[in-house]
């Protein structure tokens, strides 16, 4: 879907304008009502309700055309598109347009999740067999572990699905810090029960989808 809307301030003023005068004398309210000319504003939708395939042909497979359990993607600016293929321990990148994807990085374990930062530079991705968080350098093809990578665990220095909180992992650290619920699975306000998806705003507020 695309739209074009052009239009100004003074367009976005409403068709009437009600001023509000205090008269001094009567102490009473004296209602007028100015009429302002009508401003037309055009408005130009296009929408197609059949999907474009933008990676993949509807096969399972381990070419560069195919994908195999795809998990999550990721889209630039130039909307490129980044997927991790889970099955085939690889993730991807595929230009508009193109029928085949290109190579980024091998996986020992299984990628589920990828995040492209908004430099469009750095590539993050959890692998959840591995344990771990790492970001892949678009530049120079360089992976770095970020966060976990010592196995499944329970303490605050490990990476694990299943101790029901989430971790706050500042930059260049080897611990993280809890910021939500208590690593025991509850209901409470205080507690998670096998979190799997988390948003954080440009306010810092977490969002956690808690299953």
């Amino acid at each position: 879907m695309s739209a074009w809307v052009h239009h100004s301030f003074e367009q976005m003023q409403d068709i009437y304008r009600v001023i509000l005068k205090y008269v001094e004398e009567t102490k009473r309210f004296d209602l007028t009502t100015t009429a302002v000319t009508p401003v037309t504003t055009t408005a130009t939708i296009s929408a197609t309700t059949v999907g474009v395939t933008v990676a993949g042909d509807g096969v399972l497979g381990a070419n560069s055309g195919r994908l195999n359990m795809r998990w999550d993607v990721a889209i630039d600016s130039q909307l490129n598109v980044y997927v991790t293929d889970a099955f085939d321990n690889r993730t991807q990148f595929w230009t508009p347009g193109s029928s085949n994807g290109q190579f980024l990085m091998v996986s020992n374990g299984t990628i589920t999740a990828l995040y492209l930062d908004d430099s469009g530079k750095l590539l993050y991705y959890c692998d959840e067999d591995d344990g771990n968080v790492g970001k892949l350098s678009l530049s120079n093809q360089t992976i770095t572990t970020i966060a976990g990578g010592n196995g499944p665990a329970s303490d605050y220095n490990q990476i694990s699905a299943f101790n029901h909180h989430i971790m706050l992992w500042p930059p260049h650290s080897t611990t993280g810090n809890l910021i939500a619920g208590t690593g025991v699975q509850g209901h409470g306000n205080d507690q998670l029960y096998h979190p799997l998806g988390i948003f954080v705003d440009r306010a810092g507020n977490s969002w956690i989808a808690d299953t």
